[in-house]
């Protein structure tokens, strides 16, 4: 009769120890000190992102405030405009338009 072959202890951790040293060095490279570490470059990656936001939100509104420029050289816009922002002004206080 033939017996089954029974498995080394080396031979079980063999697995376990290859997995662990991928493992570390994996984590090696994503916690890389230096300009190239893995972390390094995400941090450069969501920098540009908010960059880019901060941007997109500026010419944004420079897009309003020139939208705002040029209704403001309508004297009718420009007086409803100051009326909404400074409430209701006094009658003698507003000039006719020059025609």
């Amino acid at each position: 009769m033939r017996t089954k072959p029974t498995r080394t202890l080396g031979s079980r951790l063999r697995p376990l120890l290859f997995g662990a040293a991928v493992l570390l060095v994996f984590l090696g490279a994503v916690f890389l000190p230096g300009p190239r570490g893995a972390l390094r470059l995400l941090a450069k990656k969501h920098r540009i992102d908010q960059l880019r936001h901060e941007m997109t939100e500026a010419a944004r509104r420079i897009d309003s405030l020139e939208v705002l420029r040029r209704n403001l050289s309508d004297p009718e816009f420009a007086l409803e405009y100051a009326r909404l922002c400074l409430g209701d002004l006094p009658p003698d206080s507003v000039a006719a338009p020059p025609h």
